[in-house]
């Protein structure tokens, strides 16, 4: 084996490369001895190894041994000697890479690296999603083909869809989680109303109804919403006793279904406003109601050819629960 010789052999002192080479060795010891009464200063407080192997400190945790005959102070770090013989710091396997920089297994190194993604992700999301945009506009081809992969997977996973604007709903401000209900609760009553002067229109007269238990008339109104299942003597007396606060209640009141007009509900800026009422299902020229657009069988049929299609499944949003999950 031969030993590459940089300069010139006999080192002179008129030698100008043999100068530049003593003055380049000469800077690298002086800045290792700069570094290394850096550390020693560090380590003097310091409850975690801030020796960098890298642009990070190494964080490991440290031990203080005293020499018994000299009485000198040792601080060591566990971390550091396993990397100087060429061990994991999370086992006892062999490094990969280089022993003396190299810190972490294959397995391991897969792990930290993965955490490493994560934790930049969660940092700069924003910043991500806008170069995914980028890309995705700069090829028309990919964004439809994603597009078209979001739709059939919509169709398919209908309650993870729900979970997934759920989760985003917890994860708003509370004024504006507030804020929106409030708004939806105005909203639903509205279309309440809508729909049951729609349907007291279509059923003007209704067979009484029946107590389950004795076969007696129970009392309602139209208006009243869904006739109870027991009259009144077949309840408990607490029942029977709210039952008759909910009528005094309402025979004071003006009726709002005959004579008083439903209020319009004031909607937030930027929303899309959708008529209320009856509308032909966008698929077939089935009647919908409400803010739907698709009817159960067309909403059915698509998911089915959905699932025609492949396996549509594998991605984002694949959980029912509500919690928010940790970068």
């Amino acid at each position: 084996m031969t030993r590459r010789v940089i300069g010139c052999a006999h080192e002179s002192p008129a030698c100008a490369e043999c100068r530049a080479i003593r003055r380049r060795r000469y800077s690298r010891q002086y800045a290792q001895r700069r570094r290394d009464r850096q550390l020693e200063r560090e380590l003097q407080t310091a409850k975690r190894c801030p020796r960098r192997a890298g642009p990070y400190p190494c964080g490991g945790k440290l031990t203080v041994d005293v020499e018994v005959i000299t009485g000198r102070t040792l601080v060591r770090c566990d971390w550091c000697e396993r990397r100087r013989r060429g061990l994991c710091c999370d086992c006892s396997s062999s490094v990969e890479g280089r022993i003396g920089s190299a810190i972490r297994c294959r397995l391991h190194k897969k792990a930290a690296n993965r955490r490493s993604e994560r934790a930049h992700v969660a940092r700069n999301r924003e910043e991500i999603r806008a170069k995914a945009r980028e890309r995705d506009l700069a090829d028309p081809e990919k964004r439809a083909r994603h597009n078209e992969y979001k739709r059939l997977w919509r169709k398919l996973n209908p309650d993870k869809v729900k979970a997934q604007k759920r989760r985003e709903a917890l994860s708003q401000p509370k004024r504006v989680y507030e804020y929106m209900r409030r708004y939806r609760a105005k909203y639903r009553e509205y279309y309440r109303e809508i729909a049951l002067r729609r349907y007291y229109e279509l059923h003007p007269t209704r067979p009484p109804a029946a107590c389950i238990t004795c076969g007696e008339k129970v009392i309602w109104q139209p208006g009243w919403g869904r006739p109870a299942l027991r009259c009144d003597e077949c309840v408990y007396p607490c029942e029977r006793r709210r039952r008759e606060r909910v009528r005094a209640a309402r025979a004071a009141r003006p009726p709002a279904l005959a004579e008083k007009k439903p209020q319009k509900v004031r909607r937030p800026k930027g929303r899309r406003v959708t008529d209320p009422g009856e509308r032909p299902c966008v698929s077939c020229s089935t009647i919908v109601h409400g803010r739907r657009k698709k009817c159960d069988p067309c909403t059915a049929r698509d998911r089915e050819l959905a699932a025609a299609e492949g396996k549509v499944g594998v991605g984002r949003g694949a959980r029912l629960d509500l919690s928010r999950r940790a970068a």
